[in-house]
């Protein structure tokens, strides 16, 4: 009886309505075909939203808007959800592209450039990745030479070990990627398919699922019983890592003080300072204390310091003509005035 009656239930359940009519209860949450049974804060958002938020990454990145759905949005939630604290919160700003860049930066006015403190060039969240420097280089070869030990330790397949460090280098240097030449069924159609989405979209987290899919297969092959879904869950995680050290590289770089970005800015600073240095009569007397020591003193200071010096005199230099200017006006109406009382009025 039991075996007949989930035979009629897997037959007809699609398409019988349910038994429960849909104003049983009050009111009801219904996603789709599925009455949900309680109340989900997070699954109701993310239902509601999910069309804007896939169109907006399918704008943002380039991404097909016929594979947007092909990416495994869910192991990159379980992804996040290992991460630190520290990082899980730098992720979201990371991928939105407002992280403190020079970009960033030079946008909210923090500083008048948006140059990389590593090469000068125009920095945004790609450039950090993809940065000529030396330093920058070593990092990711460094970072990549790290995720190639994990995946060796994870028993990833072979093909998709050497696809994954292949266009991952080709990106990062700015290069040609590799051809698809794959032995295992499948795996060139993956490349393909992913190269469609974007070798960043890949690093930033958008793996396609059938990643998930094909490593589940070589596991199966190898008669282990790991499983392709935490496979790419760590992948994400690794990769997202390799974001992290390079951002870590970057900000490590800026407070360098050899660094060529704290060269350039120390010579900008020391210039406006030889300029203030011209012309110390538009300053009252008592901010002139400022100007004690020799210019060739304050160019050896720390960055901070300059930044603060010449902040102090630029407001002097402000209060001293707001002052000005008033004096000048009040002179002008006393001398109106003084005018006006003195001169004898006209015979009639």
């Amino acid at each position: 009886m039991d075996s007949l009656a989930k035979t009629f239930w897997n037959a007809t359940h699609s398409t019988v309505s349910p038994f429960y009519p849909c104003n049983s209860c009050g009111w009801s949450l219904w996603i789709g075909s599925r009455k949900l049974s309680t109340w989900n804060r997070s699954q109701l958002y993310n239902h509601s939203n999910s069309a804007d938020i896939l169109q907006h990454w399918s704008n943002r990145r380039n991404i097909p808007i016929q594979l947007i759905r092909s990416i495994d949005w869910e192991a990159g939630e379980d992804a996040i959800k290992r991460l630190g604290l520290n990082k899980a919160l730098w992720i979201p700003k990371w991928l939105a592209g407002c992280a403190p860049v020079g970009k960033v930066l030079q946008r909210y006015h923090f500083q008048d450039h948006a140059e990389c403190p590593r090469c000068s060039e125009f920095e945004d969240t790609a450039h950090v990745i993809q940065c000529k420097s030396l330093r920058a280089r070593s990092q990711w070869n460094s970072s990549l030479s790290k995720l190639e030990q994990w995946l060796i330790q994870a028993k990833t397949m072979p093909d998709l070990r050497k696809a994954i460090l292949g266009h991952l280098k080709a990106w990062g240097n700015d290069t040609d990627p590799p051809r698809p030449q794959y032995n295992w069924p499948g795996v060139n159609d993956l490349i393909t398919v992913q190269s469609q989405i974007g070798w960043r979209t890949f690093l930033e987290g958008g793996v396609l699922k059938d990643w998930a899919a094909k490593q589940q297969e070589y596991y199966s092959w190898l008669a282990r019983k790991n499983t392709g879904r935490r496979w790419i869950t760590t992948l994400i995680k690794k990769l997202w890592e390799i974001s992290w050290d390079m951002w870590e590289q970057r900000n490590a770089e800026s407070k360098n003080p050899e660094s060529p970005a704290s060269l350039r800015e120390h010579a900008r600073l020391d210039a406006a300072i030889t300029h203030e240095y011209i012309d110390l009569l538009t300053l009252a007397v008592k901010d002139r204390r400022w100007f004690r020591r020799t210019k060739e003193i304050i160019f050896t200071e720390t960055i901070e310091y300059k930044q603060q010096w010449l902040k102090s005199v630029l407001s002097a230099r402000a209060r001293y003509i707001r002052r000005h200017l008033h004096r000048t006006n009040l002179q002008a109406q006393r001398t109106a005035m003084r005018n006006y009382l003195v001169t004898p009025a006209p015979l009639i």
